[in-house]
């Protein structure tokens, strides 16, 4: 998965938290507070906080924004149409950047496939498309998931589609 490449990467040490576990049902703002305190005594101090999936606990952004007036860095991470909404610029103004991550391009697909540049490689990229997770395990259940939360939720409540069919 591409925490553990990250990770790698990073230089300093790192406070992460998968906030889709399921053993952190009932989690909420109050509780992020006790996450900090654990982090740091268990990692030190200075870390940099990740939080993946933060759109599932509701207010998150009063935390986050916290932690970031404390001069402390923080990543946020997630892939719900909350995210990706206009409300987000008012929720941290001027204290994000925000990355979108996109699928694969032709060039990307064929670096990770190691092929060459031809018409077979780019018919395969667009019956394939470019979704990393799915290039490494081609699983068709992984294109079907990914076409329910993008298009069925992400897209219908972004536009506040009532009737999806």
């Amino acid at each position: 998965m591409w925490q553990k490449h990250f990770f790698e990467s990073v230089d300093k040490k790192a406070y992460y938290l998968n906030l889709e576990d399921p053993r952190l049902e009932g989690f909420d703002l109050t509780d992020f507070n006790k996450i900090e305190v654990i982090m740091k005594e268990l990692y030190g101090e200075d870390g940099i906080y990740f939080f993946d999936e933060i759109q599932n606990i509701p207010k998150w952004e009063k935390f986050v924004r916290y932690i970031i007036d404390k001069k402390e860095k923080v990543v946020i991470t997630g892939s719900n149409a909350s995210l990706l909404s206009r409300e987000m610029g008012t929720k941290l103004t001027g204290r994000y950047i925000q990355i979108e991550m996109f699928p694969f391009s032709f060039k990307e697909f064929l670096s990770m496939k190691k092929g060459n540049d031809s018409l077979n490689s780019f018919k395969e990229y667009l019956y394939k498309e470019g979704f990393p997770e799915f290039l490494k395990k081609e699983n068709p259940t992984i294109l079907n998931r990914l076409l329910s939360d993008i298009v069925m939720k992400n897209i219908a409540v972004r536009f506040n589609i009532k009737k999806i069919s």
